[in-house]
């Protein structure tokens, strides 16, 4: 399995989860994943 890294910035609205994947070339590819507050917390009161 590659290395990899992942960061959560959380903002005032969303949270970003940020993905960076470090190839065998040493090249880092990143997927950005926001997902709004309000989903998050929808999601863990029901």
């Amino acid at each position: 399995m590659e290395p990899y890294k992942i960061h959560a910035i959380a903002t005032r609205h969303c949270v970003d989860f940020i993905f960076y994947s470090i190839s065998d070339e040493s090249v880092e590819t990143r997927l950005k994943l926001s997902i709004p507050v309000n989903t998050i917390s929808s999601y863990f009161h029901t």
